[in-house]
């Protein structure tokens, strides 16, 4: 049945995956975690006029704060990875 062990390599116990419904709740909060950061990088640039009037800065520091988001996400994916791996999605969000 679902989680019960299986014989590894060498006679070690592997746990078995099985599919439950928490999992995909978790899938489903994880999700809309990723897609409400990805519109919040994003909501600047796409009324960049309003904000240019507004605080009279040109379209390129609007477009910056697009582009830092993504600069940054390379370096720190790596150690926000780790975290996630070592010490669960709770901590990490």
């Amino acid at each position: 049945g679902p989680g019960e062990e299986t014989p590894g390599a060498e006679g070690s116990r592997v746990p078995q995956t099985a599919l439950s419904a928490r999992r995909f709740v978790v899938l489903l909060i994880f999700s809309l975690y990723s897609l409400v950061n990805a519109f919040q990088w994003i909501q600047y640039s796409i009324i960049s006029n309003v904000f240019e009037g507004f605080y009279g800065v040109s379209s390129l520091h609007i477009d910056w704060l697009s582009m830092v988001y993504m600069l940054a996400y390379v370096p720190l994916i790596f150690p926000a990875t780790w975290l996630l791996d070592t010490r669960g999605l709770r901590l990490t969000a």
